[in-house]
């Protein structure tokens, strides 16, 4: 028997085929499994109103929206009161949501979206000074514990509305 000198015709055994079936084989179901995965996965996931999905792969993650008045101690509303939504950890701030202000009846409203309720905290910071109403100290609220009840519950993602009706301290 002579070397295969590349010209003459291909001998294929049933060994070789039998690989080179399960090589093509497994590649198209990779491919398949890998989309209809990824496809899959973007149709059950909802969006934010920018459009990202909430979550990632497998992640569990909780909206939340807080509504509320930042009053005085006799009941004054405040505005120019700085409101954040975060989480608060190893002595640092992790924002979950852009900050933002009180309105001249002291409304305050904010979304943001976390892993969950649990840690979250609502920090609010007297940032006008005399201007609003009077020099306030910050407080930190866990968000956990002001009234808040579910408006969607999934195995993945839940939605809560928040009640914050917070009286600030003045500054002694």
């Amino acid at each position: 028997m002579q070397p295969d000198s590349g010209k003459g015709p291909r001998v294929t055994t049933d060994s070789s085929m039998k690989a080179r079936f399960v090589k093509w084989y497994n590649a198209l179901l990779t491919s398949l499994i890998t989309m209809l995965g990824f496809s899959a996965c973007d149709a059950l996931n909802p969006k934010d109103e920018y459009g990202a999905p909430y979550v990632e792969y497998g992640s569990p993650s909780v909206s939340y929206r807080v509504k509320g008045r930042v009053t005085d101690a006799e009941g004054k509303p405040l505005s120019g009161i700085k409101a954040e939504a975060g989480s608060a950890w190893d002595g640092h701030f992790y924002p979950s949501a852009e900050p933002t202000m009180t309105d001249a009846e002291g409304n305050v409203e904010l979304k943001a979206h976390a892993g969950t309720l649990h840690g979250q905290v609502l920090v609010l910071s007297d940032v006008d000074g005399e201007e609003g109403g009077g020099d306030f100290g910050s407080d930190t609220i866990s968000v956990e514990s002001l009234p808040h009840k579910a408006t969607a519950e999934g195995t993945w993602h839940s939605e809560y509305e928040v009640e914050a009706n917070i009286q600030l301290k003045a500054k002694q």
